[in-house]
């Protein structure tokens, strides 16, 4: 099964899945000195930092020719592109960075072989995952006229939100109103002009009977001195019946209809939800993280 368009393995874009608590092996095409050349690596960026930026770095792993139609990987001492950083004598390690559209990563069953381990065997033809490389630098080297139209998606900061939304939430006329409410926001001059984007949000779970009603909804005001409405959100939910659960579902509804590169001000009397957000911004272990209430909507909110 492919994981993009033409892939096996996948594209660094913004929707690409990247576990923090398993090892992350790239492949990518690097440029140094006029020489081209393919180069493996684990990554060590977290997945925000993937997102946002466009240079990654990887621990520089060289290829074992000798293995068997998959791909063999070893740690890198001496490394034949000449570009990497051994100033920190301690761990030894060879560093590359590299512009992460020239970059794949690698997906399928991964094996520790050798001696104590010290090699990685990646089960997946090295040919075949070489070409995808290439193909992919191939893609962001030539222009659309050498293109078969049908291999390219024009992909905008606007097309790439609205295909985040879709992946996000059911397709549902909730949806729909969200993507609704971010082309309206996007394609907004005013508040373009505008660095700063105030909200108020509010979130309730009220017993009936039986029955808990859960219920989210913000608005957007102009600034703290004007309180002018400029657009609003309301939707229910099902589920675990909390609040402060649907005080984080508002704020990241808000937050995901927000035009990019826009200071976030999000005015709310959920002392719990505040909380819950410092906690997680706070803790360094991805493993205790996931044992925080709501962990599943922070990890998507950040």
């Amino acid at each position: 099964m492919k994981t993009n368009n033409n892939f096996f393995n996948q594209r660094l874009i913004y929707p690409t899945p990247i576990d923090g608590r398993t090892t992350n092996w790239i492949g990518g095409y690097l440029e140094k000195d006029d020489k081209q050349y393919i180069v493996f690596g684990k990554l060590i960026e977290n997945k925000n930092e993937v997102r946002h930026n466009n240079l990654i770095t990887i621990e520089h792993y060289w290829e074992n020719n000798k293995s068997h139609g998959n791909l063999c990987l070893a740690a890198c001492a001496s490394c034949p592109t000449k570009n990497c950083s051994l100033e920190n004598k301690t761990s030894g390690k060879c560093i590359i960075t590299i512009n992460k559209n020239n970059c794949l990563l690698i997906r399928g069953r991964i094996e520790k072989i050798g001696p104590n381990g010290l090699q990685t065997r990646i089960i997946q033809n090295k040919e075949a995952l070489k070409n995808e490389i290439l193909y992919l630098n191939d893609i962001e080297n030539h222009s659309l006229n050498h293109m078969i139209i049908n291999d390219w998606i024009d992909i905008t900061d606007k097309i790439e939100r609205i295909h985040l939304i879709k992946k996000l939430f059911t397709d549902n006329i909730k949806r729909n109103e969200l993507i609704e409410l971010y082309k309206e926001n996007h394609d907004n001059e005013l508040l373009n002009a505008d660095s700063v984007a105030h909200y108020y949000t509010n979130g309730s779970a009220r017993k009936l009977g039986n029955f808990t009603q859960l219920a989210m909804a913000w608005i957007r005001i102009e600034n703290n001195d004007n309180n002018t409405i400029i657009n609003q959100f309301k939707a229910a939910n099902f589920g675990w019946p909390s609040s402060t659960k649907m005080e984080l579902m508002a704020i990241y509804t808000a937050v995901v209809v927000t035009e990019k590169n826009k200071e976030i001000i999000v005015y709310t009397d959920s002392l719990s939800a505040i909380n819950q957000i410092d906690s997680y911004k706070k803790e360094l272990s991805n493993r205790r993280k996931m044992k925080l209430h709501h962990h599943i909507i922070l990890e998507a909110m950040f």
